[in-house]
């Protein structure tokens, strides 16, 4: 008759002091060594192979987790796999990095207007930060990820515009850099806004008073000076 084996348990645990392997069932045992360390082993028979696997010191692993650890590597050895051999090959599988999504500069542009320009009084302003980002720039970087955008994609959107809509490309590079600084701050980009203007962009593009058309006045007749003072106004 097979002799019943005493399992252990916490309180029995505690009062272990004898050097050797105590058998707690089913092949898991409390192993204690001569300067009193303590760990669990698994001890399994497989292929006429007798093998003893560790499951961890008993400062880290419970009665309870062992008991876990010994089960799961039990059930390999009743399918013919060596939960050892099996341990070390799922160790050296190299493990993916963890990526964080990165909304699409569309998405972080309606969430960056939806909490800025609610604090705008003008619906006007409100209107023109709408328009020329979704007239010129979404069409261009709207979906590519924000943590993606660099200097060459922030140039293709004002380019096209640069010289034709100076004013426009103007502003929307400011809106652009907000968005993409904005971007940064909640950890979505890393490295330099590529819509800075100084030191940046400035090397690209030519500055504003080359390109934007400068509005001249109409030239006052010379027989309008001498009143223009008190008038205050040009002749019609």
């Amino acid at each position: 008759m097979a002799r019943l084996v005493q399992r252990l348990t916490e309180a029995k645990i505690r009062r272990l002091t004898k050097i050797g392997l105590h058998h707690d069932g089913a092949g898991l045992y409390l192993q204690i060594k001569p300067r009193g360390a303590q760990s669990w082993i698994y001890r399994f028979r497989l292929n006429s192979r007798t093998r003893d696997m560790g499951l961890g010191a008993l400062a880290d692993v419970s009665l309870v987790r062992a008991r876990e650890k010994a089960s799961a590597a039990r059930a390999l050895v009743n399918d013919g796999i060596d939960p050892i051999e099996h341990t070390r090959a799922q160790a050296i599988i190299p493990v993916a990095p963890k990526r964080h999504s990165s909304p699409t500069f569309e998405e972080m542009a309606e969430a960056y207007m939806a909490d800025r320009l609610k604090r705008l009084r003008s619906g006007v302003h409100r209107d023109q930060w709408q328009q020329t980002l979704r007239t010129y720039a979404y069409p261009v970087i709207g979906n590519m990820p924000v943590s993606a955008i660099e200097t060459n994609d922030v140039l293709a959107v004002l380019k096209p515009i640069w010289e034709s809509k100076c004013e426009t490309a103007a502003r929307l590079r400011g809106r652009i850099e907000r968005i993409l600084a904005r971007a940064t701050v909640e950890g979505l980009r890393r490295g330099a806004n590529p819509a800075t203007w100084k030191g940046h962009l400035q090397e690209a593009l030519p500055p504003r008073s080359e390109v934007q058309p400068v509005k001249h006045l109409r030239a006052m007749d010379y027989q309008d000076v001498p009143a223009w003072p008190s008038s205050g106004r040009l002749a019609p």
